[in-house]
């Protein structure tokens, strides 16, 4: 695998891990519980991750099926166009820029505890997929 698409998938296998460790060692009812009011619960946050990954998978699957109707040979680099490379600075963990969610992307609050968990594997596992 290209060493890029491999850190890729590092990243998405080690956010798994981290969220298996908090899934262990965080009480069920803290997981419901709010730090502070306009705060969303931890798993409001795995919602939140659920329905962005939701959103993505169509575009990774229309972006790989254009994929095999060009590529004749893999690139040596991947990268960025313009707006990819913004959106992603913008978001980055690094960046320490807190900006709002758009309403798609808001959890409703009434997700089911072990529905969220289970969605989060299988998307987890379906992005690595693509990768």
């Amino acid at each position: 695998m290209h060493a890029q698409l491999n850190a890729i998938v590092n990243d998405l296998q080690a956010a798994e891990e981290r969220f298996n460790v908090l899934r262990r060692w965080l009480p069920r009812d803290a997981w419901s519980a709010r730090q502070a009011p306009g705060q969303w619960s931890p798993v409001e946050c795995v919602t939140h991750l659920n329905l962005t990954s939701h959103a993505m998978l169509p575009l990774l699957h229309a972006g790989l099926r254009e994929a095999d109707h060009v590529q004749n040979h893999l690139p040596t680099r991947y990268r960025r166009g313009v707006v990819g490379w913004m959106v992603w600075t913008l978001i980055a963990p690094s960046n320490g820029l807190r900006t709002r969610t758009i309403p798609a992307f808001v959890p409703s609050g009434d997700e089911l505890f072990e529905s969220v968990m289970a969605d989060f594997t299988r998307l987890q596992s379906e992005i690595i997929a693509c990768v």
